[in-house]
């Protein structure tokens, strides 16, 4: 199939490498972002190479994230064998961040002896989220496509909801942002879709984890109310309590504070 190519490298442009360090550190971003939020880490420490991936839909490569479909995570792992081959690195560290949680813990599943350290910000992948897999099900995301392409309809049911209470103002607006144009409500659907595959039960990863000890932090932000700490419980309950990191910050600004924490206090087990 596509993402076996042996031209896997000028196929996808989905990715930006910043620093030139001996460690490689590959990184995915969250929903609404570029790949180039990680940049900052190439300033605070040249001790890594970093990779950061694109999600699908988020870079200028559309018409390769249309073909592989839910391919993508897939085509993302073969795609860091290859650089890691060409880039002679024998193994890496794996970053998420809130949806791209989800890439890093699929890429992570495919070879966990690779993995020197896993971070997880904010990770949504982990924890409770029963729209997820619903959503993005083989027989349902038709509907959810097409629900997600009526984004006058999304915006008013949003802010009937925020208007009775139901959620926060601040989630609220996080929402409404997020289906202000036919194209970006478009977007979600299409990029949720396309990591349909990137799925992980706790308990799966506890035990590869476990099984690999592979050295591993979820960072969480104290004010988060997207991925907050209570949604995430059910897995932090299964962890040990030196690999929850609790950081200053919202959804918005916890991964600013990562970095800080990620440069300025190296973590070991």
């Amino acid at each position: 199939m596509f993402y076996f190519s042996q031209n896997i490298q000028e196929n996808f442009k989905g990715f930006k490498v910043f620093g030139n360090g001996q460690k490689l550190l590959i990184c995915f971003h969250g929903y609404g972002q570029t790949n180039d939020v990680y940049n900052p880490i190439s300033s605070y420490t040249n001790e890594y190479t970093i990779l950061s991936i694109s999600l699908p839909y988020h870079s200028s490569n559309d018409v390769f994230d249309r073909s592989l479909s839910t391919n993508y995570p897939l085509t993302v792992y073969h795609f860091i064998i290859h650089y890691a081959r060409v880039h002679k690195f024998k193994s890496w560290q794996l970053c998420g961040f809130s949806i791209g949680a989800r890439l890093a813990l699929f890429c992570y599943k495919q070879n966990p002896k690779k993995c020197d350290k896993l971070f997880l910000i904010a990770p949504d992948g982990v924890g409770r989220n029963y729209f997820f897999p619903a959503l993005t099900n083989k027989m349902i995301n038709p509907i959810f496509k097409f629900v997600m392409s009526k984004n006058k309809f999304l915006r008013r049911v949003i802010s009937s909801i925020k208007s009775i209470h139901l959620i926060s103002p601040g989630l609220a607006q996080f929402a409404l942002n997020s289906v202000d144009s036919k194209e970006k409500s478009k977007r979600i659907a299409r990029t949720w879709i396309s990591l349909r595959k990137a799925r992980f039960s706790d308990k799966k990863l506890k035990k590869i984890l476990h099984k690999y000890h592979t050295p591993f932090y979820l960072v969480s932000g104290v004010s988060d109310k997207i991925i907050s700490e209570s949604r995430l419980r059910r897995f932090t309950d299964l962890m040990e309590e030196k690999h929850h990191i609790r950081l200053k910050g919202n959804h918005f600004t916890v991964l600013n504070t990562f970095f800080q924490w990620f440069v300025k206090q190296p973590p070991s087990i």
